[in-house]
């Protein structure tokens, strides 16, 4: 599921470069934030506390999972 998530915004940013990717699940927090997070490390090379941190300012809301932030940082580049 995370390579195709990945793969499907590597698409749309291919497809309309810049715009706009809404991305969100029940709460818009933990799912949503590791999606987004995953993306950040994965594909743009974000340090993953970076990517973390971001997250929750822009979401007003951190990721609440600690299973989701600690594989997070276990992709360290």
């Amino acid at each position: 599921m995370i390579q195709r998530f990945l793969e499907i915004v590597k698409d749309v940013d291919d497809e309309s470069p810049g715009g706009v990717i809404a991305v969100h699940c029940t709460h818009g927090v933990n799912r949503t934030g590791y999606l987004i997070c995953r993306y950040l490390v994965d594909a743009l090379g974000w340090d993953p506390d970076e990517a973390i941190e971001e997250f929750a300012r822009a979401r007003g809301h951190p990721i609440e999972r600690e299973n989701y932030i600690e594989d997070l940082r276990n992709r360290q580049h």
